[in-house]
């Protein structure tokens, strides 16, 4: 049956088309049924196939980002190492109480380290902070300018923790090379411990 015979065919009168253009018919329309059901039987199982692969791709990105992380492993021990360290070190220069005694040891090894003439030194009060612990020592001296920034700068080093909290400057002789300094220097520990009910 040739395609011009095909276009003559009316669909309302399919009973009376030859056998040969109702068998293709018929083949067709079972054909276009067996599609549509495999669609949709298959839609379903095409939702699980993407997201299988969404979950792939989620694993693909945590696989890599842990084989990321196990390749720094080692630069993570070692900062972690190093953190340890430097809180340690804190720790010493942080003590739990008050050590005036060996703050003023300590002011004074390095004032003469730094060739600074302390003419006098007197602890002053306690100031408890909600973060730690203040005792003032105030400090009469004189020292060329030069060995005062080294002293200062070296202060900030100490053990116990100190720093500079008051400074008064003037000239020691008439050349200005010797400068003549009152200031007052807190040392710090830890915040007083508050006390066990007996």
């Amino acid at each position: 049956m040739d395609w011009r015979a095909w276009r003559d065919l009316e669909l309302r009168d399919v009973l009376d088309w030859p056998l040969a253009a109702q068998r293709t018919l018929l083949l067709a329309t079972g054909l276009g049924i067996w599609v549509l059901l495999g669609l949709l039987l298959a839609w379903p199982m095409w939702d699980e196939l993407q997201a299988a692969q969404r979950q792939h791709q989620q694993l693909e990105t945590q696989a890599t980002a842990q084989r990321m992380a196990a390749a720094d492993w080692p630069q993570v021990q070692r900062q972690h190492a190093q953190a340890q360290q430097q809180w340690r070190v804190l720790q010493r220069r942080f003590p739990e109480r008050l050590q005036p005694q060996q703050a003023l040891e300590v002011l004074d090894e390095l004032a003469k380290r730094h060739h600074i003439d302390i003419q006098a030194m007197r602890v002053q009060g306690v100031t408890r902070q909600d973060t730690h612990q203040e005792q003032a020592i105030r400090i009469e001296a004189t020292g060329d300018y030069h060995d005062w920034g080294r002293w200062m700068a070296a202060l900030l080093e100490a053990e116990p923790v100190m720093w500079i909290s008051t400074l008064e400057a003037g000239s020691a002789d008439a050349r200005g090379g010797q400068v003549k300094l009152a200031m007052t220097v807190v040392c710090a520990a830890q915040p007083e411990k508050p006390k066990e009910p007996s």
